[in-house]
C-alpha cells in the first residue's frame, strides 16, 4: 500500500528517516574526547550527538522525531533546532486521557500521530515493535538502523 505524506508527495517515493531523542543524543557522566560534544549541563552530565540525525538532514531525508516525553528536555534544544519544522517533525506522547481520545494508549499516541500524518495505517498496530516494522516494511530508514 503506497501512502502520502499530508500535501506532499507518495512516502515511497521520498526519504524518510524516524527518530527518537535516544538516537540523537547520548548523556554521559565524563567527557569523550572523540564524540561530539553538545553541551554540559550541571547535574546531569555531558550530552554529545550520535550525527545520526545531521547525517539524515545532510543526505536528504525527511526527517521526524517521536518520543514518549510529553515535552521537549534541556538536552533536546539543539537537535530540536536542526529539524525543519518543530509542528510537522516532532511527535510528543500524550497523556492517557489525550491517547485515549486517538484510540490508543500513551505508549504508542507519538507513533500513532506520526502515522496519521505520513498517512499509514494504523490498524493492527499495538506496540512500539509494530509500528517500526511497518516503517521498515514501507523502506523508511529507523535512525537504530542508521551506521555511521
Amino acid at each position: 500500500m503506497m501512502s502520502t505524506h499530508e500535501n506532499s508527495e507518495p512516502c515511497s517515493a521520498r526519504k524518510v528517516a524516524v527518530f527518537e531523542p535516544e538516537d540523537i543524543r547520548m548523556r554521559m557522566h565524563a567527557e569523550r574526547k572523540e564524540l561530539q560534544l553538545i553541551e554540559f549541563i550541571p547535574n546531569r552530565g555531558y550530552v554529545y550527538s550520535t550525527g545520526r540525525l545531521e547525517w539524515a538532514i545532510e543526505s536528504g531525508y525527511d526527517v521526524y522525531v517521536v518520543t514518549p516525553q510529553m515535552e521537549s528536555r534541556d538536552e533536546d534544544r539543539w537537535w530540536i533546532e536542526l529539524l525543519p519544522s518543530r509542528d510537522d517533525c516532532l511527535y510528543f506522547g500524550s497523556s492517557e486521557k489525550d491517547a485515549k481520545a486517538l484510540g490508543v494508549t500513551s505508549i504508542v499516541s507519538h507513533w500513532f500521530r506520526l502515522f496519521r500524518k505520513l498517512g499509514f495505517p494504523t490498524e493492527g498496530l499495538h506496540v512500539v515493535g509494530d509500528f517500526k516494522d511497518y516503517l521498515r516494511d514501507q523502506g523508511v530508514i529507523l535512525a537504530e538502523d542508521i551506521h555511521i
